[in-house]
C-alpha cells in the first residue's frame, strides 16, 4: 500500500503541475462516489480491510486510471499529458 501511495502521489503531483501550468484548477477533494469508498474503508479491518483494498484500489482503481489514460494518450494534444499517461501506464 505505501508503494501505491508513493506512486500515485508522483503521479498526482505531475498532474497539479501541469494543470498550474496551464491555469487549470483541479478538484481539492475527492468525489462522492471516493468519500463514500473511504468511509467503507475507514469501517473495515483485518482481512475485510485487506479485500476491500485489493478490490477497490488494486482492480477497480487501477482499471479506471487506465481508461483515463488511455483517453488522455489517444486524445490530449499537449505532451506533457501525453508524457504523464505513458507513464502511468
Amino acid at each position: 500500500a505505501r508503494a501505491e501511495v508513493e506512486e500515485q502521489t508522483g503521479l498526482s503531483d505531475k498532474l497539479k503541475e501541469i494543470a498550474q501550468a496551464k491555469g487549470v484548477t483541479l478538484p481539492s477533494s475527492p468525489d462522492s462516489e471516493m468519500q463514500a469508498m473511504m468511509q467503507r474503508m475507514q469501517s473495515a479491518s483485518g482481512a475485510e480491510f485487506d479485500q476491500m483494498y485489493v478490490r477497490e484500489s488494486g482492480v477497480n482503481g487501477h482499471e479506471k486510471l487506465d481508461k483515463v489514460m488511455s483517453t488522455v494518450k489517444s486524445q490530449a494534444k499537449d505532451a506533457n499529458l501525453k508524457s504523464v499517461a505513458q507513464a502511468a501506464h
